[in-house]
């Protein structure tokens, strides 16, 4: 993802900028990072928010909020409600 990442930063391709940064978005959720996975996630969607790609916004929210079910689900096991 990374050197598909470089490559459309070098050709000045936002709509490929943001296609990678979700998906290594979904990478790093995918490893349970997910800080990272967040800060993946908000820069694909400023891309796709003023490039008006608006699946793609909806696509990238739905994973923010996948993230913060599965950070509640991993703090209510540790006795940590997050409201």
């Amino acid at each position: 993802y990374n050197q598909s990442l470089e490559i459309a930063r070098e050709i000045g391709d936002q709509e490929g900028i943001a296609s990678q940064l979700s998906s290594l978005g979904i990478y790093y959720k995918e490893q349970e990072m997910y800080n990272e996975a967040l800060i993946k996630f908000a820069e694909a969607e400023a891309i796709a928010r003023e490039l008006e790609l608006l699946d793609n916004v909806s696509f990238i929210q739905y994973q923010i909020g996948l993230i913060y079910i599965i950070q509640n689900k991993i703090f209510i096991q540790l006795g940590i409600l997050l409201i």
